[in-house]
């Protein structure tokens, strides 16, 4: 009989409350929305102060296509528009003739020359609408052009200021950058149906999306937040308010890797990329600047031809509309040295989210529960027939995977393959499934694998040259691994009797012992946390199980074991 229960969480790390119920919980302790917002505004500082590193030179470069032919095409995309842009300017000032007449007498200038020498007394909410013209014209003009490299185009919601409904502190947005697809890069999808392409394009899908009254942090591509001040208070105000918000859709969409973010502070944009150990904010583009224009544009256009990763997606997590889960696709264990034409997968089919990533920077776990199967029905995901854990993290690592000696990966196989005959500890321990450094397609040239390295691409060498680098803080490497599990497993908390903790605590150190002696492993934390138990359904079969060997060394290999980050699970 399997070890699995119906309030099952992971095997594989360390299990922490499921944030979705975030604000239900804080109000059970007696907190209220607005004790929430001020934790994380004072996060949201500390943040800034650890993390921003502005007037970042080149950050376009994380967003361009990394196919030559796309490249290419958003770079006389870039130019056509800009030109367009500035022809429209001129021919247009001071002939107002609708939204695009106003659009054109505010990059003219025409409010700034009236208000020279003092702050516009305009209030805030005045520039959404301006900024909104601007990016709807950016994709009006990629219409006409119907380049075919043309995969999404950018958009506003007019619905400025809006209400978040599953924000855990009534937070509102100024912006809300929106991506409608026209080809989907999706596995299995025909990314080169032009037709379809010019057909959806022809139904105009780049104009301006249904206004809502509510919005899910799951339907954002991007938030920008709005000061009517250029001053550089102004400027960390809407940081404050942007690594608040950027947060919440990191936490929401599960399939996102890394988040893009802006600032419009007066008539001056700033982009900004969310990674693992940094935010990068670009030089601030005027909007009433040929220079500036063209630069904000290149943005917009970029993030309209880039693959789906280049915006922060996961391509190997995908959302099955027909079966409402997560497709997630996991490198399968291999022996020998691998190669990338020896690269394969295993799909696996979630629902349930036991840990989602509960801050933006670090390892970013988020685990699921899983099975190998598509749900036949609705009750096929929920936890108590889900036969796996699947853990996805940011790990630091090593470059080159065949020295990485703190890889949890290598660490579960050798103990699996120690304790195989051990039938003393059989099932005290997550045997590993599935698992390594998640890779894919990156602009139709070669399967990659996913690292700070590939990720910052040209402005890697910039920023973690060792004494010259210009971010604030150290990058270091960083690998993105996934590992498949089993058996499912219940946290302590679970247990019905102080006997049963004795039991399970009992296991838990007669398994380390094991491993010790065995492979020679050392966990290095243990905790409560990372105890867990199964049980059969019918109430037998009581086991204790140890997860979590992210902090694991080889005792044979001690020297060889240095470990920076200073991670872990509380006693």
């Amino acid at each position: 009989m399997s070890h699995r229960t119906a309030q099952s969480t992971t095997a594989g790390t360390t299990p922490h409350a499921n944030r979705a119920r975030s604000s239900l919980a804080a109000a059970a302790r007696g907190r209220t929305h607005a004790d929430t917002k001020d934790d994380n505004i004072r996060q949201a500082e500390d943040n800034i102060d650890s993390y921003l590193t502005e007037n970042v030179a080149g950050l376009e470069i994380i967003a361009c296509p990394v196919s030559k032919q796309q490249q290419s095409q958003a770079d006389d995309a870039t130019t056509v528009v800009s030109e367009a842009l500035e022809a429209d300017i001129v021919s247009h000032h001071g002939r107002p003739s609708g939204d695009n007449g106003l659009l054109f007498n505010w990059l003219a200038n025409t409010v700034s020359k009236k208000c020279k020498g003092k702050q516009p007394k305009d209030k805030e909410n005045s520039i959404y609408p301006l900024f909104s013209l601007f990016v709807r014209y950016v994709a009006t003009q990629l219409e006409r052009q119907r380049p075919s490299g043309l995969q999404r185009a950018i958009l506003v919601n007019d619905s400025f200021d809006v209400t978040i409904k599953d924000s855990e502190s009534n937070t509102r947005p100024d912006i809300i950058l929106e991506c409608a697809d026209l080809i989907s890069d999706s596995p299995g999808s025909p990314a080169s149906a032009q037709n379809q392409n010019q057909s959806k394009m022809a139904r105009g899908r780049a104009k301006t999306p249904e206004k809502k009254s509510q919005f899910s942090f799951k339907d954002i591509f991007a938030v920008v937040e709005a000061k009517r001040s250029s001053s550089d208070s102004a400027v960390r105000e809407a940081n404050i308010q942007l690594f608040q918000y950027t947060r919440e859709v990191y936490d929401k969409q599960l399939n996102r890797r890394n988040m893009w973010g802006a600032t419009l502070c007066g008539n001056t944009v700033r982009v900004s990329y969310f990674g693992p150990d940094y935010v990068l904010s670009s030089a601030a583009m005027d909007l009433l600047s040929a220079s500036g224009r063209r630069s904000f544009i290149g943005y917009l256009v970029n993030w309209s031809f880039c693959e789906r990763h280049c915006l922060g997606y996961d391509p190997t997590i995908e959302w099955m509309a027909k079966h409402q889960c997560w497709k997630i696709s996991a490198p399968t264990l291999t022996t020998g040295k691998r190669s990338k034409s020896a690269y394969k997968t295993q799909y696996y089919y979630a629902k349930k989210v036991v840990i989602s990533a509960e801050h933006m920077f670090g390892r970013l776990t988020r685990c699921f529960l899983a099975r190998k199967t598509p749900p036949a029905n609705k009750t096929d995901l929920d936890p108590e027939n889900c036969e796996y854990a699947i853990k996805d993290a940011w790990v630091e690592s090593t470059v080159d995977a065949a020295v990485d000696t703190r890889d949890e990966i290598s660490h579960l196989v050798a103990i699996s393959d120690s304790l195989k005959e051990n039938q003393q500890v059989n099932g005290m321990y997550p045997k590993i499934v599935a698992g390594g450094r998640v890779q894919f397609n990156r602009g139709g040239v070669a399967i990659e694998e996913d690292t700070t390295m590939t990720v910052l691409r040209d402005l890697y060498t910039l920023l973690t040259d060792e004494g010259n680098s210009i971010a604030k803080n150290r990058i270091p490497f960083r690998a993105h691994k996934r590992i498949v599990t089993e058996p499912v497993a219940m946290p302590l908390r679970k247990l019905e009797s102080g006997y049963e903790v004795i039991i399970v605590i009992a296991d838990a150190m007669r398994c380390h012992g094991a491993i010790v002696d065995g492979p020679r492993i050392l966990h290095r934390d243990m905790s409560m946390g990372n105890i867990m138990f199964t049980r059969n359904r019918d109430k037998t079969g009581l086991k204790g199980l140890l997860i979590d060997f992210d902090h694991a060394i080889n005792l044979d290999r001690a020297s060889d074991n240095g470990h920076k980050e200073r991670t872990g699970t509380g006693p």
